[in-house]
């Protein structure tokens, strides 16, 4: 199963507010449906992110799993390993000018 996986996507702090990552994740999708047919867009997001997480599930994500320990030791003492959330998006494209004329 063909499926789009976003590793890292961060945008400069004076670049924020511009919908900048919108617009990345949006072509990644595009292009994960379109060049590869793919059937989804997964990617994983520390549960603490809550802007990041904000922005995803205004894109139509949604969480599917919570994976313990995903980023490793952390903290002073690299005893802390935080957890991650697992977020999927499933891609359905559609052609509404296709869509009007039926």
């Amino acid at each position: 199963d063909w499926h789009g996986h976003v590793t890292a996507l961060t945008v400069a702090p004076e670049y924020r507010h511009l919908s900048l990552g919108r617009t990345l994740m949006r072509l990644l999708e595009r292009v994960s449906d379109q060049a590869y047919n793919a059937y989804f867009v997964d990617l994983y997001v520390r549960c603490n992110n809550k802007v990041a997480i904000g922005m995803y599930e205004g894109l139509g994500y949604s969480v599917y799993r919570r994976v313990r320990e995903y980023y490793g030791p952390v903290g002073p003492n690299r005893k802390d390993e935080e957890d991650a959330f697992g977020e999927l998006y499933v891609v359905v494209w559609c052609d509404l000018l296709s869509l009007t004329r039926m």
